[in-house]
């Protein structure tokens, strides 16, 4: 078996269990604005993206999406 591994939407995920395709939704949940900091320094250093912002948005899909989540 193989399976892809995809970025998508929350909204994108509804689709596809709403087909019965019922995929495997993995959340990397920070554990704070400075763990999200250091995270992309190693991984992504030249990103110019707000740690602040990314965790907010986190925090936002984890309250509104988290029947989602595997």
């Amino acid at each position: 078996d193989k399976h892809a591994v995809l970025d998508i939407t929350p909204n994108a995920v509804d689709r596809l269990n709403y087909a019965q395709w019922y995929p495997i939704v993995v959340f990397l949940n920070p554990d704070s604005k400075q763990g999200v900091k250091n995270m992309r320094t190693r991984l992504c250093p030249e990103s110019r993206k707000s740690a602040r912002k990314l965790y907010e948005r986190a925090l936002k899909l984890r309250k509104n999406n988290h029947h989602l989540f595997t």
